[in-house]
């Protein structure tokens, strides 16, 4: 830790994305300044209120400077204020700084964390068990999901790889779009794909940010709706996200639109395969004689009698059985 100081390892890593959220945090002690730390991670604009002149709480008065040099709990604060969290000190929240339900929100905050030492005895006035776990747990329900915890929900509930959960989790924002998809269309992994490659890479060739993209999760979930049906094919999927990124409507009615929506009619393709078998003669004369390669024109011009949407896969079939009869 000493060295990473030294050598300038240890840089401020402000958060990349701001929730808007403002959380007052009662207390600079150990318990008060980890929670500062990871609520501004999570993007949240954190004020620490302690009541002595310096913070640290029981790290700057509680332990003797033979045990611990109070320079260390000055750069750990140091590092902490470059990362954008704002440290107000002699101020005795519940005293000189009225704390109910209502001055928290005159002052902006949206909810605040008790994290304060006792000063007195800790047998007077000592509240019970029940009383102390009753109040961790209404603390707890009121912070929003920490990164980690939201990491392993996607994993264990969406299946989804590590990898793709930490990229999805490292924008709070972009996780929550993902999250509200989910909600609408079952289908984690192909939401998550179109997420994190199309819809990512829209983002950053024009330098938004999530809130601010052209497609909803309704939309979204519709797409990969007709994508997981098999009425289009994953390469229609990207075509129609970027169509409504560039002029919006309803994904179905673009997909009809542009040709994408798959031809799974046997019949039709059947119809096609034999006005293809008949127009091009000679190539399936070469077909037989073994020219593999003329294959892939025949295909490419049933395709074009389909239209994109064709069914390849059938389409591919119905021509072999066609060619081999």
């Amino acid at each position: 830790m000493d060295r990473g100081f030294e050598e300038d390892w240890s840089k401020p890593e402000p958060p990349t994305f701001r929730t808007g959220k403002k959380v007052a945090v009662v207390g600079s002690g150990p318990a008060g300044l980890a929670a500062a730390a990871q609520l501004n991670k999570a993007g949240h604009e954190v004020t620490v209120f302690e009541r002595a002149d310096r913070v640290g709480g029981l790290l700057m008065y509680g332990i003797p400077n033979m045990k611990l040099d109070k320079s260390y709990v000055q750069r750990r604060v140091d590092l902490l204020t470059a990362e954008g969290i704002l440290f107000v000190t002699s101020c005795e929240v519940g005293i000189n700084f009225p704390v109910g339900p209502k001055d928290v929100a005159v002052r902006g905050n949206f909810c605040t964390l008790d994290a304060q030492g006792r000063i007195t005895d800790r047998r007077a006035g000592r509240p019970t068990t029940d009383r102390c776990k009753a109040m961790v747990e209404k603390l707890r329900r009121g912070l929003p999901e920490m990164p980690t915890d939201r990491r392993a929900r996607f994993v264990s509930e969406y299946g989804l790889s590590d990898y793709a959960a930490r990229n999805l989790v490292a924008d709070p924002k972009l996780a929550e779009f993902f999250d509200a998809t989910v909600k609408l269309e079952r289908s984690p992994k192909a939401i998550a794909n179109l997420v994190m490659g199309e819809l990512a890479a829209a983002l950053k060739r024009e330098g938004i940010t999530i809130d601010r993209a052209r497609i909803s999760p309704d939309q979204l979930a519709d797409i990969v709706r007709m994508m997981e049906a098999g009425r289009i094919t994953s390469t229609a999927a990207k075509e129609i996200l970027a169509e409504v990124w560039r002029n919006g409507g309803d994904p179905e009615a673009i997909a009809n639109t542009m040709g994408l929506l798959q031809v799974s009619d046997e019949a039709a393709i059947t119809e096609a395969v034999d006005a293809v078998i008949h127009e091009n003669a000679k190539a399936v004369a070469d077909y037989r004689k073994g020219n593999d390669r003329v294959l892939g024109a025949l295909v490419g011009a049933v395709r074009k009698k389909l239209g994109s949407g064709a069914d390849l896969i059938a389409a591919n079939r119905i021509l072999l059985e066609r060619l081999k009869a």
